[in-house]
């Protein structure tokens, strides 16, 4: 969709058959398809999506639901990101988590369904370890994210 149709989408003013122009009443209960590659668009024009990979849908549901089971990643901006990530290697908590290298710090892959607690856990021993936390954010789920993880497959990025 081009940013004149985005705008027109998020305005309820709709071209039909590039004829003419109707205002929808703000959440009509109507059924809409809207097949799109711009997740980012779909994700904030849309409650529900069925991703079809390959010509079938392999995933459907509320994009809540969807996004609540994918994994999560909060950043962690720390003062020695090296030593952080070694420091949670050498903890139980080491063993469920990836901690990667990023631009000012540290990105932790938690499992899908990981609880709050987690994230306050790894600032706890990060602090006790000496480190100074100056920002652990939980990185918002995207559809676009999400829809990378249940379509990707091994050697598809070669």
């Amino acid at each position: 969709m081009p940013p004149p149709g985005v705008t027109a989408w998020r305005t309820g003013k709709c071209a039909t058959a590039g004829r003419c122009s109707a205002l929808l009443p703000y959440r009509t209960l109507a059924t809409v398809v809207l097949s799109s590659h711009l997740l980012d668009e779909v994700q904030r024009t849309c409650d529900a999506v069925a991703i079809v990979d390959r010509g079938s849908i392999i995933q459907q549901g509320p994009i809540a639901e969807l996004l609540a089971g994918a994994s999560v990643a909060p950043q962690v901006e720390c003062s020695e990101p090296g030593r952080a990530r070694a420091l949670l290697a050498g903890t139980i908590l080491g063993a469920r988590i990836e901690a990667a290298p990023a631009a000012l710090g540290l990105e932790i892959m938690l499992p899908a369904g990981t609880g709050r607690d987690v994230s306050a856990e790894v600032n706890r021993i990060l602090v006790a370890g000496g480190i100074s936390v100056d920002r652990l954010q939980p990185v918002q789920n995207s559809l676009e994210s999400w829809f990378l993880q249940v379509t990707s497959r091994p050697g598809d990025l070669k």
